[in-house]
C-alpha cells in the first residue's frame, strides 16, 4: 500500500489562532510528490485545520491503493469541500444583501446605491429608522430573500451539481474496487480449476 500522508493541508502564515484563514485567502498546499491531490485554497472564514481533518478521516477510511483512487478521493474531497462553501455562503447571502434591502426600503435606486446608507456611514441609522416605521429586521432579510431569490436558488442548484460530483466520484471508486475485486475472484476460481487437472496428469 502507498503511504499516505497524515495532512493535505499546511497552515497559512496567515492563519489566525483559531485556524480560520485571514481575510486574504490562503492556499493548502499538497505535499511533493504526492499524485492525484491537487491544491485547495482557502477563503475568509474557512479553517484550515477542519480541511485537514477531512482530508484524514476520508484518507484513512477510503485508504487509497494507486493514483487513480487518490485522484478519485481528491475529486470527493474539493466537491465536499465547495459543498460546504456553498451552503456557508447561501446561508450568508441574507445579511449580505441587508444593505440593498435597507436603501430600497428607504427610497434609494439600486444605481445610486451610492446614496444609500451604508456607502454614507448611517446604516444602523438607517435600520433603526425602519424598525421605528415598524419594519424590523426580520422583515428586512424577508425583503431580502424575496428581492434575491434568483440569485439565493443559484446556490441550490451548485449544492445540487456539486453533490452530484461527489457523489460520482465516490461511485467511481467503488466502481473501479468491485472489477478489481471481481477480477481477482475469477483469476483464482480459474486456478483452482487448473490445479486438479493438473494433479490428474501427474498421476500418469
Amino acid at each position: 500500500m502507498t503511504d499516505m500522508p497524515d495532512k493535505l493541508a499546511t497552515a497559512p502564515n496567515s492563519k489566525t489562532p483559531s485556524g480560520a484563514a485571514s481575510p486574504v485567502s490562503s492556499v493548502v498546499s499538497r505535499k511533493p510528490n504526492e499524485p492525484g491531490f491537487s491544491t485547495i485554497r482557502l477563503v475568509a472564514g474557512e479553517n484550515s485545520e477542519e480541511l485537514n481533518d477531512l482530508c484524514k478521516e476520508l484518507l484513512d477510511f477510503l485508504k487509497p491503493r494507486n493514483v487513480i483512487e487518490r485522484i478519485l478521493i481528491s475529486d470527493f474531497i474539493h466537491n465536499e469541500w465547495e459543498l460546504r462553501r456553498v451552503r456557508k455562503f447561501g446561508s450568508s447571502a441574507i445579511p449580505a444583501a441587508r444593505p440593498w434591502s435597507v436603501s430600497r426600503l428607504n427610497g434609494h435606486k439600486d444605481e445610486r446605491f451610492c446614496d444609500s446608507p451604508l456607502p454614507k456611514g448611517s446604516y444602523q441609522a438607517g435600520i433603526a429608522g425602519l424598525e421605528a416605521k415598524g419594519y424590523p429586521l426580520e422583515d428586512i432579510d424577508a425583503f431580502s430573500a424575496l428581492s434575491f431569490a434568483s440569485a439565493l436558488e443559484s446556490f441550490d442548484k451548485r449544492a445540487s451539481s456539486l453533490e452530484l460530483r461527489r457523489n460520482a466520484a465516490l461511485a467511481a471508486l467503488e466502481d473501479r474496487r468491485a472489477q478489481s475485486a471481481l477480477a481477482e475472484r475469477t483469476i483464482d476460481a480459474t486456478a483452482d480449476e487448473e490445479r486438479p487437472t493438473m494433479s490428474m496428469r501427474d498421476g500418469e
